[in-house]
């Protein structure tokens, strides 16, 4: 079983590295690289790991279907928002068509986020 360390303060929460899962590049945080960081991180087995990361997502899918906003302090606040039935055209034919009304997630970082982001360049 690999040595596990906890979290300092100051250090980074994750660094995951280059992830090889389903073809990720560099640079991409996968929910394997999460699980994989809880398990160093924590005293629970990867199952856990894995069980503690889907039942978050699932969480917050849930919050989100049912039309509420999911705020986590110090990281941002997931929206569902309404968008109008539109017009836009056919890619391959040019021709007009309208587009039906749907709705979509965004997503705005908090403040400290954003904050942590600009200072890092």
């Amino acid at each position: 079983m690999p040595a596990r360390r906890s979290y300092n303060e100051g250090e980074p929460a994750l660094n995951p590295g280059p992830s090889n899962t389903e073809g990720n590049t560099e640079g991409t945080l996968t929910k394997a690289d999460i699980t994989e960081a809880i398990y160093r991180r924590t005293n629970h087995t990867k199952a856990q790991s894995a069980e503690l990361v889907e039942a978050l997502f699932e969480l917050i899918k849930h919050t989100l279907e049912s039309g509420e906003d999911v705020f986590i302090s110090g990281f941002g606040k997931f929206s569902v928002r309404k968008k109008q039935e539109r017009r836009g055209r056919n890619p391959q034919t040019g021709e007009p068509i309208m587009l039906p009304p749907r709705k979509v997630v965004t997503f705005k970082g908090a403040g400290v986020l954003r904050e942590k982001i600009n200072r890092t360049r």
